[in-house]
């Protein structure tokens, strides 16, 4: 996978909630850290 669909990956984190009208974050830290963590490995 390249790097511009991690980035891509990474800004996929949130999901609309039609009930409360807001955005919430589906991905915890530790995953997008293991995403930034990847990038770096591919290199």
């Amino acid at each position: 996978m390249s790097i511009s669909n991690y980035i891509l990956s990474l800004t996929k984190t949130y999901n609309y909630n039609s009930a409360t009208n807001t955005y919430e974050n589906t991905r915890t830290f530790n995953q997008v850290l293991k995403i930034i963590e990847s990038i770096y490995l591919m290199k």
